[in-house]
């Protein structure tokens, strides 16, 4: 017989185990059904912002191939990768369409001067790596098929054709020139044999997308094992004897991943949505070991400072330079890359400065327009700011992990650095940086445990910066977004002017098109996480391109002249970048123009208001000149002022 006093204790612990047992169920079902969903704060209509330029602004050479960023040409902007565009972003607007669902899709969309949109997604059943859609209606207008994907597409002018361009685009042993209508002009092989690929293994043919070199009027292309292959831009003809190897070893494998388990149901949960990888690793186990650089040797993109054609590569140093020769590097490193010609009609690199860090980055250098900094960070919150030949100029501590690219603007010394969970203002005072502030990221109540994050890398535009943002719960360490939308944060203060909820995250960039409308390169990581955890609280996951439209488009009239005025007062006062201003000023205005249209379609303006306003713009227009500029700011101040 059991004891009495055993039989106690066996009734206290089945009482406890159903307590725990209880206990667990319960929070199951307060998880799975019950956890309150973020719901949208309203936002009024935002008024004007206070931003100005001050000082003379950071100019780039200008070449007959590189279109002026209004737009997102390349994947940040421009060659130097300042994620900064010259258009206003829309102050309102409101999600409209997701279009190539089945697409997963990590970099953000290009556009050409009609208002076309290009992306590639990673490698899918369809076959296709590079895909154009209407930017209006998302309409797919064509694609190319191949089994191996790229970066975003890269759009230069065509000099041979005034007016035009071409749409460049690269995978790892293809590269393609194409006019918008689809038509190919050239198609070439790259030089590299594509790896041998087995199942498990690790996928190694990713192109990080192609850039400009306007001095050799060359095309480069950089893959995850730190190849680079170089073409001529009218021809495709290779300008290398063979493509080039950086020196760095790859990263050893990541020692701390997530638990198996937790590894697979997220992984299942992308193979629902966006089917098998090629080497079967889960597509989410694969985006860990990128995002913590495992076995690469390059784990974003690169920059090119049109000023001098140096190449900025943040990859990995050679494996003896931390002391180890294993085959691994547990040293970042950063390259600045000088392409020579050789004396025989080809071309070859020459390093022209390197410097190591500890830890690594996964960020993509970003050039100042004028080519005198080099922006990057480590993997130890630490902001560096160096000079063109990599010679440390200052460091910040973020106090957080910084990720993606940092947008630096031509105006002012700020910096835009954006983490995980928000975007911090820092100012390059020349000899330190200051953090100026902390984004306001409200755009959902946070109570109960509910929280506001960063989900894309920021925009740089005259009105504000363009951010996408989520909100959700903070589950141990890991950010799991329920909503997700797209908004504007005031440059001035880091406060949201407007937040507009839309259906899926993006890791990519606050990609604004020609219009001032928002668009993200959809790629589910985090929320794949919550899905797989959560599947009744969010809906399933969906790849694409999802467009947010400009509504109140007279707002749009509003903050392009207001931007405008505050430009010509400025370069009245700091003429140095005189021809540069005016071209920005032609882009603004231009904007105003289609503004002015759309808002005649909403009714948001009266007929007298529209004359009056078309009459200012065209004055406008015609005085955007160096004798007349003053009268062109007249203008566009009285244009600014009708929205008092």
């Amino acid at each position: 017989m059991i004891a009495p006093v055993w039989k106690t204790l066996l009734k206290v612990l089945l009482a406890l185990i159903l307590v725990v047992f209880a206990t667990v169920v319960a929070a199951y079902l307060y998880l799975q059904f019950l956890l309150p969903v973020p719901e949208l704060r309203p936002f009024p209509e935002p008024p004007k912002t206070s931003w100005a330029p001050q000082g003379p602004r950071a100019v780039t050479t200008s070449y007959p191939a590189v279109p002026l960023p209004d737009t997102f040409h390349t994947m940040h902007g421009d060659p130097g990768n300042t994620d900064e565009v010259y258009t206003v972003a829309a102050p309102m607007v409101e999600f409209d369409w997701v279009a190539e669902e089945a697409l997963f899709v990590p970099e953000g969309p290009t556009f050409d001067n009609e208002g076309n949109l290009y992306f590639s997604p990673t490698p899918n059943a369809e076959g296709v790596t590079l895909v154009s859609l209407d930017a209006e209606t998302g309409t797919r207008r064509w694609a190319i098929n191949w089994p191996y994907g790229g970066g975003a597409p890269l759009i230069l002018d065509d000099p041979d054709r005034p007016g035009q361009q071409i749409v460049y685009h690269c995978s790892y042993d293809k590269a393609w020139a194409v006019r918008p209508d689809g038509v190919i002009i050239w198609e070439v092989d790259s030089g590299l044999e594509v790896p041998q690929l087995k199942e498990g293994g690790r996928d190694l043919t990713h192109c990080w997308g192609m850039n400009y070199h306007p001095q050799a009027d060359a095309l480069t292309a950089l893959t995850v094992d730190g190849m680079i292959y170089v073409l001529d831009r009218r021809s495709g003809r290779s300008l290398l004897a063979k493509p080039y190897q950086l020196p760095g070893a790859p990263t050893p494998p990541v020692k701390q991943l997530p638990s198996a388990r937790f590894l697979q149901i997220v992984d299942r949960e992308m193979e629902k949505a966006f089917g098998r990888t090629r080497s079967g690793t889960g597509r989410f186990t694969r985006m860990i070991n990128v995002i913590f650089g495992g076995g690469l040797k390059v784990s974003n993109f690169y920059a090119i400072d049109s000023n001098t054609g140096r190449l900025f590569i943040a990859a990995t140093a050679p494996d003896a330079d931390d002391g180890v020769e294993d085959g691994f590097s547990e040293l970042g490193a950063i390259y600045a890359l000088d392409l020579r010609p050789d004396g025989s009609g080809q071309y070859r690199f020459e390093i022209g400065g390197f410097k190591t860090f500890r830890g690594g980055t996964g960020s993509t250098p970003s050039v100042k327009a004028d080519g005198s900094r080099v922006v990057v960070s480590d993997s130890s919150n630490k902001l560096i700011v160096l000079d063109s030949d990599l010679q440390e100029v200052w460091r910040l501590d973020i106090g957080e992990q910084i990720a993606a690219s940092v947008a630096v603007s031509s105006d002012n010394g700020e910096l835009y650095v954006v983490t995980k969970s928000t975007i911090l203002k820092v100012i390059d005072h020349g000899t330190y940086g200051e953090i100026v502030w902390r984004a306001g990221l409200d755009g959902y109540p946070e109570t109960g445990g509910r929280i506001n994050f960063n989900t894309t890398t920021a925009t740089i535009t005259p009105n504000g910066i363009a951010i996408g943002a989520a909100g959700g719960y903070r589950f141990q360490g890991i950010e799991l977004p329920f909503k997700v939308g797209a908004g504007l944060l005031d440059r001035d203060t880091g406060e949201l002017r407007y937040f507009t909820e839309g259906r899926e995250e993006s890791i990519a960039v606050s990609t604004i098109g020609p219009d001032g409308g928002f668009y993200f390169a959809n790629s589910p990581v985090r929320r794949a996480i919550t899905r797989a955890l959560l599947p009744g609280r969010v809906p399933p996951l969906i790849g694409g391109i999802s467009r947010y439209k400009p509504v109140r488009q007279d707002l749009v009239v509003r903050d392009a002249s207001c931007a405008a005025a505050a430009r010509v007062a400025n370069t009245l006062r700091f003429s140095r970048s005189l021809e540069m201003d005016i071209r920005h000023l032609r882009v603004l205005v231009a904007q105003t123009h289609g503004a002015l249209a759309g808002a005649r379609s909403e009714g948001a303006l009266s007929e007298s208001e529209l004359v009056k306003m078309e009459a200012l713009i065209q004055q406008a227009e015609a005085d955007l000149a160096e004798p007349t500029l003053g009268q062109a700011g007249l203008s566009l101040s009285g244009l600014c002022e009708m929205f008092e």
